[in-house]
């Protein structure tokens, strides 16, 4: 059995993981009864690879199994992270992503490219996903764990907003890709979640950005044409996470 396995199963993690989702999302006696009476019963199974998650995987006791995971995965894959990624990551938050395309704005950086994937939790290619995952943490006992979970749905059921969550991870595993990408080639850039922005000087630059990304994103991420939305606009005109800029490039961002 898998050391990073037994980490997720440890009683600490799993009682950690309890407390999270019923703090964020409420325990119901019943649930919270059943999960008591037999998780002994579902450690084994999830140790012998017959576990198998609810479809979709909403029950209480997924939801802190994948708690647990994200809670023990988290740290190996943040130190993998591009620091470029603003969203859920420790001592960062998406105003400082804002706060960086004012400064790249001060720079002369006066166009953007504002990449967004639509629908990301139901278009993730899952294969694709596995194998980032498998390259960071080379464990096999984890990954089919992992891959139970997309195949319940997990992602379909995820917004932004659960910042601590599975779903949530495995999203800047894929698009840590992205970030990489965009490093490559020396381009300035933010990332929050499955929102990022490429600054550029020109017009003609950002044309050019747009349509080699998307290409990118389609051959190399495994997403349709229809799932990556690209859009060339002055910041001025752009709303970045739901904030909006003044024409003043000393002013600040305003919501």
């Amino acid at each position: 059995m898998s050391e990073l396995l037994e980490k997720i199963l440890d009683k600490k993690t799993i009682d950690r993981a309890y407390q999270q989702i019923s703090l964020r999302e409420g325990a119901e006696a019943e649930n919270a009864r059943f999960f008591a009476e037999n998780w002994d019963k579902i450690q084994d199974q999830i140790r012998q690879r017959s576990y198998t998650p609810q479809t979709p995987a909403a029950s209480m006791t997924d939801r802190i199994i994948q708690q647990g995971i994200a809670q023990i995965l988290s740290p190996v894959c943040e130190a993998v992270f591009s620091e470029h990624c603003y969203g859920f990551q420790p001592d960062k938050n998406c105003e400082m992503a804002v706060c960086e395309l004012l400064r790249l704005r001060g720079e002369g950086y006066l166009w953007v490219v504002d990449i967004g994937l639509q629908n990301f939790y139901e278009n993730e290619p899952e294969d694709r996903l596995m194998s980032l995952v498998h390259n960071i943490i080379h464990d096999g006992d984890t990954e089919s764990l992992i891959r139970k979970y997309l195949k319940a749905g997990i992602m379909t059921q995820c917004t932004n907003e659960q910042e601590t969550s599975l779903p949530v991870l495995l999203m800047n595993v894929l698009l840590n890709e992205l970030d990489k990408e965009l490093e490559n080639r020396g381009q300035r850039f933010v990332r929050c979640a499955d929102d990022c922005v490429v600054a550029v000087k020109s017009e003609s630059s950002a044309k050019r950005v747009m349509c080699s990304v998307t290409d990118w994103i389609q051959r190399k991420l495994g997403f349709g044409a229809s799932a990556a939305k690209i859009k060339i606009a002055r910041p001025a005109k752009l709303k970045y996470l739901r904030w909006g800029y003044f024409t003043d490039i000393q002013a600040e961002p305003v919501p």
